[in-house]
């Protein structure tokens, strides 16, 4: 009973033996004996009975050689139903794209050696580059170009049974990949042969369905905004700190100022009578994830005149080189990828200069819009991908001149126009005018205004305009507020009228008016941008008063002497009342009788040719004659040094520097008396009587 028993222990020890070879290692011997025991028929025991007289039966177990490479894929690559073991997103011209794979020798056969093939598959004309397989040397299954090896031989050798090794597909993308390009490698492995191992019929399997699959994510795009600001958010790229206004500057050069607001920029172009230049700064930055190059461009002359530009305008675009100086420019340098590619990131940047020139005396088309010129950044990797920003300039223009009809009128002003006012010494004159804003831009004016009147003497006497509000342009102030320093909207007209007194020491004659609205500098009122001025008006000085002469006449005695107790009497003076003074003046004969007359002008202007004339009266006879000038401080310029008093006897004939003393001459001769202004020995046109000024005439005779 009991043999049945060992036989089965047999059978069951060999059935496990058989179940476990894959397992164990090929060439593992495998051994056994089987022994009996038993007990003869008087139940005595017997020896052990062994079979084959001890000798082992001996298995070897043989090679049974398995591998595998994972992860696997299903299905074929670029078709429908398709599955790849893993998956990337690359971007062109990524470098260094690594799969990792694993590699375990599941069968029983040692140092076992296999030798990596390759399938690839590529849905673009670019194909991948640098391909090479790499063992994961250190064993944290991370991809390391510092630390991992690339695979000699594409052989990975001495693997163990129950072995993994850990290895990487790694290559390139070509830098023309294009969005949605798939490509993938399935690497191919196949066992070496195992000269120690292999016997007759054993295999050589291979692994090759292990397809993995990267996908092109190409963005080619670029930013393009303010100053250090691309993509227009309002913060300086990188940060959270504002942009704020900045002086644009080349080297040492400094230019204007520019106040960015979000993608667009703004900056002041200040009047000018001369061609003038504004300047912006922009930058472009690359937030693809490619490298990039990119176009750029703003609007040719006649683009920037349809924006709104003064005719002739222009724009350029300028990069300043290491010597500060500005240099042409059409295209950024290769600007490099944003390196998240996702746009948000820092990638290259290239700022780069606007200049807009316009030409003098600019005025906007429109004045209530900013002309703008629009700057264009083009992808050079795709040249359907672009960016613009906004730069605006804001022109500081204005008219002032003489009042036109309407507000604004057409002209608005016109400083070309030369109305003379006319005004007497002591008249208020008004002189209406406009002040017109033909920029985009509201402005602040200082007014001014001085009339130049002239004075008896030649000399400049300066009156000063005071300017008041006139909405109506009736050429009667509104109000009694004068208008010193206005502010004038952008494309609007302020009415006025200026006041001037004429003095009352004026003379006749034009006077010249200066009148000027200095237009001030937007960001600091304190700083002139530019005067206009209109000087081409005058105020024209009517004629007042005339030529006083009065005679007054009194007894100076006998042959010229007083009789006692009565004295010499003193000269009356100018202005003593003709009609009260010594009316009733008698004579003797002998007596001497004297004549002051005083001639004088008090017109507001100067006279010519003046001359004093008395007569010798009937009954008399010349006694003697003196004149003087005075010119009652008159300086009234052009007197020779040597003007004197002349005399002549008549009415013709010569004149003499010294009075006549021929007591002879008859009654009826004419005495005149002049004053020699040119000191030409004659009383002529050329001779002058300033205003004030005047000849004083003492003449005598004697009653016969």
């Amino acid at each position: 009973m009991n043999r049945p028993f060992a036989t089965l222990a047999l059978i069951a020890a060999l059935a496990a033996g058989s179940a476990s070879a894959v397992g164990t290692v090929a060439g593992t011997p495998i051994s056994n004996i089987a022994t009996a025991t038993f007990q003869d028929d008087n139940g005595a025991s017997q020896p052990e009975t062994k079979s084959n007289n001890g000798i082992p039966v001996t298995t070897t177990v043989q090679a049974v050689p398995s591998f595998s490479i994972t992860p696997n894929s299903t299905g074929t690559p670029l078709t429908a139903g398709f599955s790849p073991g893993q998956t990337l997103q690359v971007v062109p011209g990524q470098t260094n794209v690594a799969f990792k794979y694993t590699l375990t020798n599941t069968g029983n056969v040692p140092n076992e050696s296999y030798s990596l093939a390759r399938q690839t598959f590529n849905s673009g004309s670019s194909g991948l580059t640098n391909i090479r397989y790499v063992l994961d040397s250190n064993g944290d299954g991370i991809f390391n170009p510092a630390t991992d090896t690339v695979i000699t031989n594409d052989k990975i050798t001495g693997v163990a049974p129950d072995q993994v090794k850990t290895f990487f597909v790694v290559y390139d993308i070509p830098s023309t990949a294009f969005n949605g390009q798939k490509a993938g490698i399935s690497p191919i492995g196949n066992r070496d042969a195992n000269s120690t191992y292999d016997g007759t019929g054993a295999s050589a399997p291979s692994d090759s369905d292990n397809y993995h699959q990267a996908t092109v994510v190409r963005t080619d795009a670029g930013n393009l905004g303010p100053l250090n600001d691309a993509d227009g958010n309002g913060q300086v790229d990188g940060s959270a700190t504002a942009t704020a206004p900045y002086t644009v500057s080349a080297g040492a050069t400094t230019y204007n100022l520019v106040t960015p607001s979000g993608d667009s920029q703004s900056a002041i172009a200040p009047a000018s009578t001369a061609q003038q230049y504004v300047y912006f700064s922009n930058t472009v930055r690359n937030i693809g994830n490619r490298s990039d190059t990119f176009s750029l461009s703003v609007p040719d002359t006649s683009a920037l005149d349809a924006a709104g530009f003064p005719a002739d305008s222009r724009a350029d675009l300028f990069v300043v080189d290491n010597g500060g100086a500005l240099v042409s420019t059409s295209s950024t340098t290769p600007l490099n990828a944003d390196p998240d590619g996702t746009g948000p990131g820092l990638g290259g940047a290239y700022t780069f200069i606007v200049r807009v020139t316009l030409p003098a005396n600019a005025a906007p088309d429109q004045t209530a819009t900013f002309p703008v010129v629009t700057v264009t950044a083009k992808s050079g990797n795709d040249p359907a991908q672009s960016d613009t920003t906004s730069n605006f300039v804001k022109i500081q223009s204005g008219v002032f001149g003489n009042a036109t009809p309407g507000t604004p009128g057409a002209p608005a002003a016109d400083p070309s126009l030369n109305p003379t006012k006319p005004g007497n010494p002591g008249d208020t004159v008004r002189i209406p005018m406009d002040l017109y804003n033909s920029g985009n831009v509201s402005d602040s004016y200082t007014l001014a205004g001085t009339v130049t009147f002239t004075d008896a003497n030649n000399q400049a006497v300066p009156a000063t305009i005071t300017y008041y509000a006139d909405a109506n342009g009736d050429g009667v102030p509104d109000n009694t507020t004068a208008v010193v320093n206005p502010v004038v909207a952008a494309g609007q007209e302020l009415k006025l009228v200026g006041l001037v007194t004429v003095p009352t020491s004026a003379v006749t004659g034009t006077a010249s008016i200066s009148q000027t609205a200095r237009l001030k500098d937007v960001s600091n009122t304190s700083t002139t941008v530019i005067t206009y001025t209109d000087a081409n008006d005058t105020v024209q000085v009517g004629l007042i008063g005339g030529v006083v002469l009065s005679k007054y006449v009194d007894n100076t005695g006998k042959d010229d002497i007083p009789t006692p107790p009565k004295t010499y009497p003193a000269e009356p003076v100018y202005g003593t009342n003709v009609s009260t003074y010594n009316p009733n003046t008698e004579a003797r004969p002998s007596d001497v009788l004297r004549y002051v007359v005083y001639g004088r002008n008090n017109r507001n202007s100067v006279i010519k040719n003046f001359v004093l004339s008395d007569t010798i009266p009937t009954h008399t006879g010349f006694w003697s004659v003196a004149a003087t000038y005075n010119s009652y401080g008159s300086t009234f310029p052009g007197a020779s040094m040597g003007a004197k008093i002349l005399y002549r006897v008549g009415t013709t004939g010569s004149w003499m520097d010294t009075a006549p003393t021929d007591r002879t001459l008859p009654a009826g001769t004419a005495i005149q008396v002049g004053y020699d202004w040119n000191n030409d020995g004659a009383i002529t046109t050329s001779d002058l009587l300033p205003a004030g000024a005047e000849l004083k005439l003492v003449f005598k005779v004697q009653v016969k």
